[in-house]
């Protein structure tokens, strides 16, 4: 299992114009004065990947989240990320890799609600005859590609497990004619071709291609598609999102039950004077983009951070980004979004807040009740692991007597999986190492406020004990940082 987060980024660049298409049709009998508008920007004209949001919009899903929802099209490739950015827009269909730059390099405020596809699509691509089927078989070929640093670089990378470079290929830029760059001869290969798209259209014409897929030969997996707003926006109207997310969550679940159903109504919402559909070919798209939009343990918008992060490393050792960042940064609110129950959460989940039977040891109830509330599954199993995962006391002033003890951490997962993991749902299960450094750094950063104003809130017995408390959890918190991978293990390990 992975562990999979929403995240947020940022991306603002210059705005730019967009022409209106689709619709918002409400349902029957709604007002559309009663319905919130929101605008959704497209990343093309739509195809088999925007198919979820005509089943929403057909089915009443957004209607009956009390929303009208508007879908354009693009102007301008950064369209959607300009836009949802700039508050032209609430919604946009933008990608990863191009995301991650702007955050890095440009520091814009767009957030990240969910991702749509959650792999790759883009690849290397050949006419079969040419015989191109792995990257040495590039090797003193024309690449054709849209130009784009990321088309160099992913080209480099898959290159560079063969143990060859970009010298040893000639790359032309040939915009976006690359199935009439391949078809006409003027080069050996492309790479930027969608195995959703371009694969089943060139087939559909009668071509027979190879093709390589990206993350295969040294580029990591990132998200092809995600859905994009505006920091602002979110902040304002988290409850809108929320809703559009939920419509969207059925709009999709009903595009895997009856694909069929999905395509005619793609069909009917298509912009045939722009970019006109082949139901053939649309529909090989759907057999290719349903598993990778959800996957076994990947649900429909959800995001992963080791995808990030790996991304972000990436992105800095090939040098597209200035200076890495902290996906913690990013993370949308998975509460705020829907994607997370409220449990009752007791709050204080220390050891010395259970009761034992005196003779056997047995475990006989909880006590401390006051600080049971709603909460999240991961604050209580956070709280238990920053208390129960070490062998020190809580205000233990040598820190090198301090460590995190991965052995109970084992333990204690263990138990807690066993015993209650059925209660979970997947996202829940996949939060627990987040649940875990979130709560310790909170706690550090607690009895430090505490012991700054003057130990009003926590009890103590001499004067820096606050201070020596908030040092032990910020040396837990950086172990944890240390041991991060195995964390993420002993979590699948359990599940």
């Amino acid at each position: 299992m992975k562990q999979k987060l929403a995240l947020l980024l940022t991306a603002l660049l210059l705005l730019t114009g967009c022409s209106s298409g689709g619709s918002g049709d409400t349902a029957d009998g709604q007002d559309d004065g009663e319905l919130e508008t929101i605008d959704v920007v497209l990343d093309w004209y739509p195809n088999a990947v925007h198919a979820f949001l005509y089943e929403a919009e057909e089915k009443g899903y957004f209607a009956e989240e009390g929303l009208q929802v508007n879908i354009l099209f693009p102007s301008n490739a950064s369209d959607p990320l300009t836009m949802t950015a700039a508050g032209r827009a609430d919604i946009g269909f933008y990608y990863q890799e191009d995301t991650i730059i702007a955050k890095a390099n440009e520091d814009v405020p767009v957030k990240v609600l969910g991702a749509v596809v959650q792999q790759p699509i883009s690849i290397v691509c050949a006419l079969a005859e040419k015989n191109i089927k792995t990257p040495e078989d590039l090797i003193g070929k024309t690449i054709g590609y849209s130009g784009t640093r990321f088309g160099e670089v992913a080209v480099g990378q898959m290159l560079e497990t063969v143990g060859a470079t970009l010298d040893d290929v000639e790359l032309i830029d040939v915009g976006f004619d690359l199935m009439s760059a391949m078809t006409t001869g003027n080069v050996d290969a492309t790479f930027g071709c969608f195995i959703n798209h371009e694969v089943p259209a060139l087939e559909e014409e009668g071509f027979a291609v190879d093709y390589m897929e990206v993350m295969d030969y040294g580029v990591p997996n990132y998200y092809a598609l995600m859905l994009v707003t505006g920091e602002d926006q979110l902040e304002a109207n988290r409850d809108k999102y929320t809703r559009f997310l939920r419509a969207c969550q059925k709009g999709f679940a009903d595009m895997q039950a009856d694909p069929e159903e999905a395509l005619g109504l793609l069909l009917a919402n298509q912009d045939e004077e722009n970019f006109p559909l082949t139901a053939s070919v649309e529909r090989r798209s759907f057999d290719v983009l349903l598993p990778i939009m959800e996957t076994a343990d990947a649900p429909f918008l959800s995001q992963d951070v080791s995808v990030w992060q790996e991304n972000i490393d990436w992105l800095q050792k090939v040098g597209m980004i200035d200076a890495a960042f902290d996906p913690a940064e990013v993370m949308v609110d998975l509460l705020a979004a829907g994607k997370l129950p409220l449990r009752v959460t007791h709050n204080d989940t220390k050891l010395n807040n259970i009761l034992f039977d005196k003779t056997t040891g047995e475990g006989l109830c909880v006590i401390d009740l006051d600080t049971v509330m709603p909460g999240l599954a991961a604050n209580d199993f956070g709280d238990s692991i920053r208390f129960g995962a070490n062998h020190c006391a809580e205000d233990e002033a040598d820190l090198s007597k301090v460590n995190f003890s991965m052995e109970l951490f084992e333990i204690y997962t263990k138990g807690f999986l066993q015993a209650a993991g059925e209660a979970f749902t997947p996202l829940e299960k996949q939060t627990l190492p987040w649940g875990a450094k979130l709560m310790t750094m909170e706690c550090g950063m607690r009895f430090l406020a505490d012991y700054l104003e003057g130990d009003h809130y926590f009890h103590i017995n001499y004067e820096t004990q606050n201070l020596n408390r908030a040092r032990t959890q910020f040396k837990l918190t950086a172990d944890m940082e240390k041991s991060w991978d195995a964390m993420q293990k002993i979590i699948e390990k359990y599940c």
